[in-house]
C-alpha cells in the first residue's frame, strides 16, 4: 500500500504555514467539511505530498529524518493516516 495526498484536500503555502506554527486546515471534498490539522499532522501530510505514492515504511523513515517528527510513534502515524483516508485527505494506492 502506498499513500498520496488528495490535491483538492490541502494546499501548502510554506511562508503562511510557518507563520501559523505549521497548523493548517484540510478540506474533505466529499463531505464538504474543514478539518483542523496540527503540526505533526502537517509534517506527515507534507512528507506524503513531497513523495507521492510513498509506502508506509518510507514515510516513517522520512519522518524520522525531520526534527519535528523524529520520535513519532509509528502507530500514531498509522492512526492518523487511517483518519485522513476516511476524511478523503489521503488516498491509499495499490503498491506501485
Amino acid at each position: 500500500m502506498s499513500y498520496s495526498v488528495n490535491q483538492f484536500g490541502i494546499i501548502f503555502i510554506p511562508e503562511l504555514d510557518k507563520k501559523n506554527g505549521y497548523k493548517t486546515i484540510a478540506y474533505d471534498v466529499e463531505k464538504d467539511e474543514l478539518i483542523k490539522i496540527n503540526m505533526i499532522g502537517y509534517f506527515i501530510l507534507k512528507t506524503i505530498d513531497k513523495n507521492p505514492r510513498i509506502s508506509f515504511e518510507d514515510l516513517i523513515d522520512r519522518l524520522r529524518e525531520l526534527e519535528e517528527t523524529k520520535n513519532l510513534n509509528f502507530l500514531k502515524v498509522l492512526s492518523f493516516l487511517k483518519k485522513m483516508v476516511r476524511q478523503n485527505i489521503v488516498v491509499e494506492n495499490e503498491k506501485n
